[in-house]
């Protein structure tokens, strides 16, 4: 079970639950680790995603292509 497996197993299914209940994309809130699993899970599925808020992530630039 890696990163990939948990943004595309868990988080998807979370976002999935999520945007049933609201009826429509959520916004993501990320701080640290969270804030790169904010951004995977965007990137993985960005018609869910309505925004997007990564807080305090120093690593980011590093990750973005």
């Amino acid at each position: 079970y890696d990163c990939a497996g948990y943004v595309q197993g868990a988080l998807r299914a979370a976002l999935d639950f999520a945007c049933e209940t609201s009826g429509g994309p959520v916004a993501l809130v990320g701080y640290c680790m969270g804030g790169v699993l904010a951004l995977a899970l965007a990137q993985h599925a960005p018609e869910q995603v309505s925004g997007l808020l990564v807080w305090r992530e120093q690593h980011l630039p590093a990750l973005l292509p």
